[in-house]
């Protein structure tokens, strides 16, 4: 049996402060008991795992092997992350890996921060003042745990404070009856669940694939991952590829709160980090291998990015889709209502509300979109109409190579914008009427649940618009979803105004304007759009679905 106080033998003591007397772990003949560290270790490491409510979080888009491209050999984030940490005896893992760790490396890629810029403390997020900002309902009492959800919305609503600003002084905190600090210029933008596994998720798991943790840590995304520890994990001390663990001892699973940093396909292994010291594990951080990650070690991912981005894309989509062109493009809609054939109509206008003519030359679409609260992977376009020189100016026709579920719901118009015009102008009238049907799900059964729906301008990204925020006018119950029963929308508005957007203190983290245009610039590209495009029904009459009223 191995000895207490030889050095490497006491890193999880150090890990988590000095013991008390009657905490030393050692038996009568000196050497360590695992059971009893273990259990002290567990006592310590703060993931709730069961107030983690992945159904009541929004999804990111899984990845697709068949549509997402290749992804690279190996992936290492941690040169923007600041140096390893140490949680002390307390259960604040979550606020150490979603605050400290992961907000500040995206701060850190963002202004492309050196390590000695990421080694001082006015560059670190505090996790101490993010613990105290989380709300009190949403963590137990005593530092002893909370879950990413939570942690997550203070960062959006509140930013935090640095390290310099609220130090883990002696690694000593308070932990009850704190205000936090904040910080409004260190705020979050947005977060999504990419993946949890059949326990977190009620006995079905979404996106827990070794390619899909992959895939975020090739757009630049360390992923937070909620995780259950064992024997092994808790006494490791190299290198080496941790490839399973076991359940052996007495007590409590232990839940624990980290940050996947990178991937090594040589190694068939992810990159961990921890926040334990550097004298755990290898500096700090594991090799945890693929299979005993899916399988047993990771019950859920998570990633976010900073204000302005987008978890489409790793780059500032409003930047690159704004021009100083001085034309202006806004959605407009006007009804949405069943017909007694069981098909739909949406009524609806585009204007130019900028100073400059938009020419029929210009190439630019229109998406009418449907998605599913929280599951952004569950979406339909009712509507592409493409904006092109394909016909002559003033005309529509139908379009065969559109991307709307339903061929004959793709449609290609071509007019001149002067400004203050709208497309119905143009076009000879006052509004512009769609016929559309609701499609079938992925299982071709009649749509059942809660959604959305959007119409989007240069839905597609071909245009330069100079303001986005009227790009997206979002059709909603008042704040709640729209209820589909069986193929038919039971509670639609009989009245509709223009929704800029849904996000709200209600619904803080739903999905932007941005981000479903990002998303659907992401799959137009890859070509996955025309992969949903599904069988017609006979439910039409004519082949060209839009008119002019």
């Amino acid at each position: 049996m191995l000895k207490c106080f030889r050095t490497k033998l006491i890193i999880p003591i150090m890990a988590f402060g000095i013991l008390t007397p009657s905490m030393t772990s050692c038996d009568e003949d000196g050497n360590i008991d695992w059971d009893a560290l273990i259990e002290f270790l567990m006592s310590m490491l703060g993931w709730d795992y069961t107030n983690e409510n992945v159904d009541n979080q929004e999804t990111a888009d899984e990845y697709d092997e068949d549509t997402d491209g290749p992804l690279s050999e190996s992936v290492d984030l941690s040169r923007y992350f600041p140096p390893i940490g140490d949680q002390g005896q307390y259960g604040t893992c979550v606020a150490w890996a979603t605050g400290y760790a992961m907000k500040t490396s995206l701060n850190a890629k963002q202004n492309n921060w050196s390590s000695s810029q990421l080694a001082s403390a006015s560059n670190q997020t505090s996790p101490i003042d993010l613990w105290h900002l989380i709300d009190r309902n949403s963590k137990n009492s005593g530092c002893n745990g909370s879950n990413f959800e939570p942690a997550m919305d203070a960062i959006k609503k509140n930013g935090v404070a640095s390290m310099s600003s609220v130090p883990f002084t002696g690694k000593s905190m308070k932990c009850d009856n704190v205000t936090g600090t904040g910080n409004s210029s260190n705020k979050l933008g947005e977060y999504k669940v990419i993946a949890y596994n059949s326990e977190m998720g009620g006995g079905k798991a979404y996106g827990m694939t070794v390619s899909n943790f992959k895939y975020w840590l090739n757009q630049g995304y360390p992923v937070l991952i909620g995780a259950e520890l064992g024997e092994n994990f808790m006494k490791w001390n190299s290198s080496s590829v941790i490839t399973s663990d076991t359940k052996g001892y007495q007590g409590q699973h232990a839940y624990h709160a980290l940050v996947v940093v990178g991937y090594s396909d040589s190694k068939q292994a992810f990159r961990i980090r921890n926040s334990w010291d550097t004298s755990w594990g290898d500096d700090g951080s594991i090799w945890v291998g693929y299979s005993h990650f899916i399988n047993q070690f990771c019950f859920g991912g998570w990633v976010a990015c900073n204000p302005s981005q987008s978890l489409a894309s790793p780059e500032k989509l409003e930047s690159s889709l704004r021009s100083s062109y001085q034309a202006d493009l806004a959605a407009h809609i006007v009804a949405d209502y069943e017909n007694a054939d069981g098909t739909r109509t949406l009524e609806y206008n585009i204007l130019n509300e900028g100073t400059s003519t938009l020419p029929a030359s210009k190439k630019w679409s229109v998406v009418y979109m449907l998605y599913k609260q929280k599951r952004i992977n569950e979406h339909y376009v009712l509507m592409h109409d493409y904006y092109g020189t394909e016909v002559a100016n003033g005309k529509i026709a139908q379009n065969e190579e559109g991307v709307a579920a339903f061929k004959s719901a793709s449609t290609i118009t071509n007019v001149t914008l002067a400004p203050g015009s709208s497309v119905a102008e143009a076009l000879g009238g006052s509004v512009l009427k769609f016929n559309y049907k609701l499609p079938n799900d992925a299982d071709g059964n009649p749509l059942n649940g809660k959604y959305y729906m959007v119409l989007m301008v240069n839905s597609f990204g071909d245009y330069k618009d100079t303001d986005l925020d009227n790009n997206y006018s979002f059709v909603s119950a008042g704040e709640e979803p729209l209820t589909i029963v069986d193929g038919k929308i039971v509670n639609m508005p009989s009245k509709l105004t223009d929704v800029r957007t849904l996000v709200s203190e209600k619904n803080w983290n739903t999905y932007t304007g941005v981000a479903l245009n990002s998303m659907l610039i992401k799959h137009n590209n890859s070509g996955k759009l025309k992969k949903l495009i599904q069988p017609e029904s006979g439910l039409r009459s004519t082949k060209v679905a839009k008119s002019v009223k």
